[in-house]
């Protein structure tokens, strides 16, 4: 990113660039709200807004540089800097991530999973009974190993952090400028 002219502008601190998780769900910006956003999803946690601001972009930002903007999913943190270095603008620490990424992670999911196994107080009642059994030692072999294998009956008995991801989900970076 290359900003050529405007950073001393009144607005230069409404601009936000970030990564998000399913834009084409939309986005609203609401007075009292910082930047890009919408409703939160059923289910979803504080947290795990489908989009996530890099805050220290405008603090690094500077007129005529490049700004290189680095996601290290491995790590699960983000990374800036100038291109190339300017003296006299300290680094800016790594932003990290994890807690978004999980949480997006926990919300794919949930959102993959039938609306059934969901809802259902009866399917949920016997996964966290089968569980149960399991944890004591008195469900073993074959069948426990069957229930363990199910996610549908983990995500049910509220062990959503033991499932993966189907298919992992696609995040987008974005930017707004003031106006």
């Amino acid at each position: 990113l290359r900003v050529v002219a405007g950073v001393e502008a009144e607005a230069a601190h409404l601009l936000e660039i970030g990564i998000c998780a399913e834009p084409f769900a939309g986005v609203h910006f609401a007075a009292g709200e910082p930047g890009a956003g919408r409703p939160s999803a059923p289910g979803e946690r504080a947290g795990g807004a489908p989009f996530f601001r890099f805050c220290s972009v405008p603090d690094l930002l500077l007129e005529g540089v490049r700004l290189s903007i680095e996601v290290d999913f491995n790590k699960a943190e983000a990374h800036f800097r100038n291109i190339p270095d300017v003296e006299g603008v300290a680094p800016v620490p790594p932003t990290p991530m994890l807690s978004w990424l999980k949480e997006h992670e926990r919300m794919t999911i949930i959102k993959n999973r039938p609306t059934g196994e969901l809802e259902c107080t009866l399917f949920k009642s016997h996964a966290e009974h089968l569980h149960d059994l399991i944890d004591q030692g008195t469900l073993d072999g074959d069948l426990a190993g069957a229930v363990l294998g199910d996610s549908g009956a983990r995500v049910a008995s509220g062990q959503v952090a033991a499932v993966r991801p189907e298919v992992p989900e696609d995040y987008h970076f974005y930017v707004v400028l003031p106006a």
